[in-house]
């Protein structure tokens, strides 16, 4: 893969994470969200979530390594 962000619905397709998982982690502040810009016009509630392929992939480095404990104690 030779981007370097893609769509939630790429991340699903590519990791098996659905798009509302990452929304929920997202605005918990927990999982993925530091993985993600965001695209948007001025004034506008709405955007565009992009996410990075090279943040992903070293988060789930991290808990795959780590056993997935304390993980979001390590973010605070």
């Amino acid at each position: 893969m030779n981007r370097k962000y893609i769509s939630a619905k790429e991340v699903e397709a590519t990791y098996g994470i659905k798009p509302s998982t990452l929304a929920r982690q997202r605005w918990g502040k927990y999982g993925l969200f530091d993985c993600c810009i965001k695209i948007s016009q001025p004034g506008s509630r709405r955007g565009l979530i992009l996410y990075s392929v090279e943040k992903i992939e070293n988060k789930l480095d991290q808990l795959i390594n780590n056993g997935g404990n304390n993980v979001r104690a390590e973010q605070s």
